[in-house]
């Protein structure tokens, strides 16, 4: 996970529903969390390794300011650094989302991991490229209900491409094109949080206030 959340968020609801999905036969799964790593030489030795053994690599995060989360960006540098040169050559797919409606805000760091790939010699196999994932709220997606019935349907569908080690069909991206819910939901659930964090901090009455008016 490359998110900064120590229990992983949402990015570890997408990555826990995908790799649950993958079959266990013959394979051995690992979850590595990023963060942690980097800041412990220990792990991060432990992280390195996995990746230098791995078949296959699923980095899960969430989007920051049209970019990845920026201790993910220095892992991924210290990668390149020290593995470059490495013989292994991984199938690597990438699972981000953001808090927007539109899927398109995270294209930026899909070209950003497309481009790292390419450098570390790694088979690029995809994106799974999400919308909407604050909606989640870092919660299993089993337990999301009818919100999530055809992102997971999808989810399905990419990892059995990704159980054959397969890149990710043009389907699932169509499909995954398509916002988890509608733009204007997004405004209105974020006016109801406005608000009630207003309230919250005794500021109800100040929301349209425009004190350097003249």
């Amino acid at each position: 996970y490359g998110s900064p959340k120590r229990k992983g968020g949402s990015s570890a609801s997408f990555g826990n529903y995908v790799l649950s999905k993958i079959s266990d036969k013959g394979v051995v799964k690992e979850i590595l969390h990023v963060g942690e790593s980097i800041k412990n030489e220990e792990k991060w030795n432990a992280l390195s390794e996995s990746i230098k053994n791995a078949d296959t690599i699923i980095l899960t995060f969430p989007l920051y300011w049209d970019s990845l989360p920026s201790h993910l960006t220095k892992a991924l540098e210290r990668l390149y650094h020290g593995m470059k040169d490495n013989d292994n050559s991984p199938n690597f797919y990438v699972i981000v989302h953001n808090g927007f409606p539109e899927p398109w805000h995270n294209e930026v760091a899909i070209r950003i991991c497309n481009c790292f790939s390419e450098k570390m010699g790694y088979r690029w196999q995809g994106a799974l490229n999400i919308g909407g994932g604050a909606a989640i709220a870092g919660r299993p997606l089993e337990e999301t209900g009818g919100m999530t019935l055809k992102l997971r349907e999808t989810l399905d569908m990419a990892a059995k491409a990704m159980d054959k080690g397969e890149p990710i069909p043009d389907e699932v991206r169509n499909r995954l094109a398509k916002p988890l819910y509608p733009p204007w939901f997004s405004t209105v659930l974020g006016g109801f949080g406005w608000r009630k964090m207003a309230k919250q901090k005794g500021a109800k009455t100040s929301l349209k206030s425009k004190p350097y008016r003249r």
